[in-house]
């Protein structure tokens, strides 16, 4: 009998070949728009929970608010905030900061500009990008090693393992060499911190005089905090005011200059704040586009249905011979459903 509904479903296509395009086609570009739709909304929804820390995981932002139109918002932080906060909060477990910034990497006689990023050494601990080759907790050394991601490896090495290998990077008006200590898998695309080189944050302090490193008006980087668990970020968030006031005394008054947080999993959606080294979305494109995916579904099946009622007319005399030859009503259902369903298997 399945053979049969099969027949008799491929000698329908054969025989109303505009009607069988039509109807099939539309299904199938309703599908398939729908899915890839939904594929790119899943993306946007799913930025950095593949961290396993992602529930504790934050990212420090200002608010400066200094009356009428001297308001300053911004996810850059200055230099003393992650040392300072892990030192007055025992509820945080590490901190770590992002600098990027863009310079000459050398090896041998060619020159490439690259975007360096130096972070902590709890980077690692923190975040879960899939360190290869390396040290998790201890992956820089020494001041002058560098992780590398594999695809900008193979930039630079080839098939060689870079381990132990050098680059000169430039700072300022000298060139330093970086020895390769470490090598990172592809991280996946949804993430809110990308890089493909990473050097130990102490350059920071050889690079930038003192006083940026003491500076609260100067915002240079991204400031990250993993917390305990069973830790409240908003308790630690009603504490930082008191921490601010001793840090900054009578330069400024209360209210005035305010540390926040914010959940990492909600940076690459939240466009009220600005962006940070990388840029975010806008949650209302995912939301429109989900509504649209659904209503192409839902034409396409519309269409699909309204084309196959319309055309059942014509075979009231096939239906008829079969009831004479003694078909019943089930096996009629299932003659049409399953031509329905099988069609598409012969597009």
């Amino acid at each position: 009998m399945f053979k049969n509904y099969l027949k008799i479903a491929f000698r329908q296509l054969i025989r109303h070949k505009g009607y069988s395009a039509i109807n099939i086609l539309g299904l199938a570009v309703g599908v398939t728009s729908c899915i890839l739709i939904m594929l790119f909304v899943k993306s946007e929804w799913s930025y950095d929970h593949f961290h396993s820390k992602a529930d504790r995981l934050y990212r420090v932002w200002l608010n400066e608010d200094y009356g009428g139109d001297q308001i300053f918002i911004n996810t850059l932080t200055p230099v003393p905030t992650a040392p300072v906060m892990s030192e007055a909060f025992p509820e945080i477990e590490a901190t770590s900061r992002v600098y990027k910034f863009n310079t000459a990497v050398s090896i041998s006689d060619d020159e490439f500009n690259e975007n360096i990023h130096m972070v902590d050494s709890a980077f690692f601990q923190m975040f879960d990008f899939p360190l290869a080759q390396g040290n998790i907790h201890k992956p820089f050394p020494n001041q002058h090693s560098i992780i590398l991601t594999k695809t900008i490896a193979e930039k630079y090495f080839g098939n060689s393992d870079p381990i132990d290998k050098t680059l000169q990077l430039v700072f300022g008006e000298e060139k330093m060499p970086f020895t390769v200590v470490g090598l990172v898998d592809q991280y996946p695309a949804e993430s809110s911190i990308r890089f493909d080189m990473l050097i130990p944050f102490a350059n920071f302090y050889n690079t930038f005089p003192e006083r940026v490193n003491q500076a609260w008006f100067s915002v240079f980087l991204e400031t990250f905090i993993l917390l305990k668990e069973g830790t409240s970020a908003e308790a630690l968030a009603q504490k930082i005011p008191t921490m601010v006031q001793q840090q900054l005394g009578e330069r400024v008054e209360a209210g005035q200059y305010n540390i926040n947080l914010q959940p990492l999993t909600e940076i690459h959606l939240d466009n009220e704040l600005p962006a940070g080294n990388e840029p975010v979305s806008n949650p209302m494109y995912a939301r429109v586009l989900s509504i649209i995916g659904i209503l192409i579904l839902l034409i396409a099946c519309i269409n699909f249905v309204t084309l196959s009622i319309g055309r059942s007319t014509t075979r009231n005399l096939e239906v008829g011979i079969r009831k004479v030859l003694g078909a019943e009503r089930s096996q009629l259902i299932r003659q049409f459903w399953g031509e329905a369903f099988y069609s598409p298997l012969f597009r």
